[in-house]
């Protein structure tokens, strides 16, 4: 014979089963967490934004007025980096311009764009092109180096595919914060890639 408590248990029990679920399914859907290099949702969450990984080892480039630029230099200060080069007439313009929204919108935004076609991309052609974004060099470099540098830093460092011709490259733009953490792997050619990333570079 059934207690007359058993009802109120089965509810009780029925309500708890349905919250894990819905807390289950909200991060397989993508909402709770950020999206990893291919797209996976993966990372451990900190300040509501994922971290995937770090910065490490020193890499050094040469940025549109000639200088070296190094990523020792970029602890302290929150970065987009992306990989482009200036004579693509495919997914770069689209990518960049974006880039030059969210750098307008966040004045304390640092951002690194290199370029996958340094022979071409000499820097005054990255200067040139930095212009016509409307760049501020002060905190937006955009750089070249050679091949196997540039790949190292991709493909080991940042976990993009940086190939052997100019457009073998991620459209992804990638977070990283301040204390050299990856963030996040954001689809540039998504149409509200400027306000996702915009509330993930506000929420840190």
């Amino acid at each position: 014979m059934l207690s007359r408590k058993t009802p109120t248990f089965l509810l009780m029990a029925s309500l708890a089963f349905a919250a894990v679920f819905a807390a289950v399914a909200f991060y397989i859907s993508g909402d709770g967490w950020g999206r990893g290099p291919s797209g996976g949702d993966i990372g451990r969450r900190s300040s509501g934004v994922p971290v995937y990984g770090e910065l490490y080892g020193v890499y050094t480039f040469t940025d549109q007025n000639g200088q070296p630029f190094s990523t020792a230099g970029m602890n302290g200060r929150m970065w987009l980096v992306n990989f482009f080069f200036t004579s693509c007439n495919g997914p770069c313009p689209l990518m960049t311009s974006k880039m030059a929204a969210l750098m307008n919108e966040h004045p304390n935004l640092h951002a690194l764009s290199l370029t996958t076609d340094p022979e071409t991309d000499t820097t005054d052609v990255l200067k040139a092109y930095g212009e016509k974004f409307k760049a501020d060099t002060k905190r937006w470099t955009m750089a070249r180096s050679e091949e196997k540098n540039l790949e190292r830093f991709g493909q080991d460092v940042l976990k993009l595919p940086v190939g052997e011709t100019p457009d073998a490259h991620s459209t992804r733009i990638v977070l990283i914060d301040a204390k050299g953490q990856i963030r996040g792997w954001y689809d540039s050619q998504e149409p509200d890639v400027v306000s996702v990333l915009s509330t993930a570079i506000s929420s840190l």
